[in-house]
């Protein structure tokens, strides 16, 4: 049975970063359903979109669980690092008040974690670091956004216990090389073990 790496953390975090760096280490990779949607346009606060922060969710779950299928048919191959994940989708839901999705979520991610082997890699960063780490937000964040990071992770970590998943927590203050390794790190003893 493979092993399903969730790469979880606020926005820039280094998920993204470390989680391409792990694809050309041999780890299939799955970028964070949220970013696809934010390519398209389709996210709250990208001007125009008309999407709100539950709709959002959902669609993310959406997305989620179309792609699960490949997700699963390839662990038999190698390992899979899914960045977000579940874990991140209850986390924002929960914290936007998107109650549905959230439990649809959890039913769903309670499934999984019965029949398949989930482990956590979590990026941490300082939330006040976050708006020079980042483009997204071309207006510069406020300071409303970086307490809603701020209140992401201890969230996340929270739905790591609650499903208890084994996860470990990788402080992305540090620089990117060595974010990488430390990260080769925990996937290679997590792999030998």
């Amino acid at each position: 049975m493979g092993i399903i790496y969730a790469f979880t953390g606020t926005h820039a975090s280094g998920k993204s970063t470390i989680g391409k760096a792990m694809e050309e280490n041999g780890f299939v990779y799955y970028k964070e359903t949220a970013q696809i949607l934010i390519d398209r346009g389709e996210a709250p606060w990208l001007q125009g979109s008309g999407i709100s922060g539950p709709e959002f969710q959902a669609r993310i779950f959406d997305l989620e669980i179309r792609r699960e299928q490949e997700i699963l048919e390839r662990l038999s191959e190698k390992p899979a690092i899914v960045e977000s994940y579940h874990l991140g989708n209850i986390a924002h839901c929960d914290l936007q008040g998107a109650e549905e999705i959230a439990r649809r979520t959890r039913v769903h991610l309670g499934m999984l974690v019965r029949q398949h082997e989930i482990r956590g890699v979590h990026f941490k960063v300082d939330p006040d670091k976050i708006p020079e780490r980042t483009r997204q937000y071309p207006n510069g964040m406020s300071s409303e956004q970086i307490a809603f990071y701020a209140r992401l992770c201890p969230t996340i970590i929270g739905i790591y216990r609650e499903f208890d998943i084994p996860f470990q927590v990788i402080d992305t203050n540090m620089s990117i090389a060595e974010t990488i390794e430390a990260t080769l790190m925990v996937l290679e003893a997590k792999r030998s073990a």
